[in-house]
């Protein structure tokens, strides 16, 4: 990276969701520098840990104060920041905002999660409107880019696509069948029971409640299977309520929000992500490094890292039985999931953190 250059990334929280993810692995890549800064708008309740020095979370729980503009001025005038990454749509108006008014020769970047899709016509027009003041979008895929072009009319010029990443010395399948089978037990599973798992912010367009009614419909006639969900967010007492109203709290088990998630894993024989959309879900990324098969809905922003059948499974979300016959078809020939986890984890190879940071450093270096 140029020696010169100076990166401070905005982000509205460290609560559980993609952004903060990815915001967690570029700044705990063994590539970063002491150039890197990052500032979090507002404390949360459940927060992303992140093993860097160099963050400071501004003291308030308001989504909607403004007071973190002029600690934010404080720390770019004392830094010398050059650019300015934002993530989320708190974060960019406060970018938009600190070019604006103090710093119109620093470079403003938006990282592009998904909130073209999920955050209305506010977000739209308000990167329609000021898209001139913006240097570079990063879309995390081809699906995000068409809707920034679409939805908001950017220049696709500005466009630059940057899919998430996955850190391969981390999500590493290394596990013993005894430590597994540990994990079973505590959960009170029999070790040869076929693990089933999903994870995600609790929200509707992610699939929860299709993942319970699935299980619910498959543990009918599959007594050696059982279900974990992983996650956090605003709908999960909807959740609960809804795993104790079907009855099967015995064979699905809610872990809440889980902070290892090499561990989650390591314990299933598949990963479903039923998703009514996504930007670039990292589950698929680490699951298929962990060695974990993947049946993902044929839902926009899912279907760009698996490009056929022989890496990753896909259904219709509104057909439970071709995803039915999609996971018996893993339960039952061992030969076809060896070979689609060999393909998967080849796959995802391209995906590693190292060539993310090598891409980022490059548009730091020329963000134009």
């Amino acid at each position: 990276m140029n020696k010169e250059l100076k990166i401070l990334h905005l982000i509205d929280s460290l609560a559980f969701g993609g952004a903060q993810s990815v915001v967690k692995g570029i700044f705990e890549s063994p590539k970063v520098t002491p150039r890197l800064f990052l500032f979090v708008l507002r404390k949360r309740e459940t927060l992303v840990k992140i093993n860097n020095p160099n963050i400071q979370i501004f003291d308030s729980t308001r989504k909607y104060s403004l007071k973190p503009l002029l600690a934010l001025r404080s720390l770019i005038r004392k830094e010398e920041i050059n650019i300015l990454h934002c993530h989320l749509f708190r974060a960019n108006i406060f970018g938009l905002i600190l070019k604006i008014i103090w710093f119109p020769r620093v470079k403003l970047i938006i990282h592009e999660h998904g909130g073209i899709i999920e955050d209305g016509l506010l977000y739209r027009l308000s990167l329609f409107v000021f898209q001139k003041k913006v240097d570079i979008f990063i879309a995390v895929s081809q699906w995000i880019k068409e809707s920034l072009i679409t939805k908001a009319k950017i220049n696709k010029q500005k466009i630059r696509v940057i899919y998430n990443f996955v850190d391969l010395s981390r999500f590493v399948a290394n596990a013993s069948h005894e430590m597994i089978n540990l994990q079973k037990r505590k959960l009170g599973f029999s070790d040869s029971d076929f693990v089933i798992g999903f994870s995600g912010r609790l929200i509707k367009r992610k699939g929860w409640k299709e993942f319970v009614v699935f299980a619910e419909s498959f543990l009918q006639n599959n007594k050696k299977v059982k279900f974990i969900i992983a996650g956090d967010g605003r709908q999960k007492a909807g959740l609960i309520n809804f795993i104790n109203r079907k009855k099967i709290s015995q064979n699905l088990i809610y872990l809440g929000y889980v902070e290892n998630m090499v561990n989650f894993y390591s314990l299933l024989g598949c990963l479903i992500v039923p998703s009514y959309w996504e930007g670039s879900p990292m589950v698929q990324l680490e699951a298929a490094a962990m060695g974990v098969p993947i049946i993902s809905s044929w839902a926009p922003g899912c279907n760009e890292i698996f490009v056929n059948n022989k890496s990753g499974l896909y259904f219709n979300r509104s057909d439970l039985f071709e995803l039915a016959r999609k996971v018996d078809l893993l339960i039952k020939n061992d030969h076809f999931r060896e070979d689609i986890v060999k393909n998967a984890r080849e796959s995802v190879i391209k995906f590693n953190l190292d060539n993310y940071m090598l891409k980022l450093v490059s548009l730091y270096s020329n963000p134009s």
